[in-house]
């Protein structure tokens, strides 16, 4: 069954770990963004008649994203795709305002 070699080398010079673990982002020397995401993929392969098959099929779905800020690390969700939009405003929306912000909210809380 050649077709499924060559379908199965295909698919394994696309689906690596950075395709799950993305390239981490570094907002601040304090603050590091890592998106992360599913990868499924189904295979199919038969004969008909002399004819090899091959079928496939497959996504990649965000799961969410690994905060690193301040030494302290946290998952932050997607919470599926009707939320994804959403959640990255608000995860960039929180982390710019810790990175611009750094420091003057401790200070207003002394006074």
């Amino acid at each position: 069954m050649e077709k499924t070699a060559d379908v199965l080398d295909k698919l394994n010079a696309f689906v690596k770990s950075e395709t799950v673990t993305g390239t981490p982002m570094v907002i601040s020397d304090e603050i590091t963004v890592i998106p992360f995401t599913k990868v499924a993929f189904g295979l199919g392969t038969g004969n008909a008649r002399g004819h090899d098959l091959v079928g496939i099929g497959g996504g990649i779905s965000p799961v969410g994203f690994l905060v690193i800020n301040k030494g302290e690390v946290s998952f932050v969700t997607t919470g599926g795709k009707e939320n994804i939009s959403s959640k990255v405003i608000d995860l960039a929306q929180d982390v710019l305002h810790k990175a611009f912000h750094k420091g003057k909210d401790e200070d207003d809380g002394d006074q």
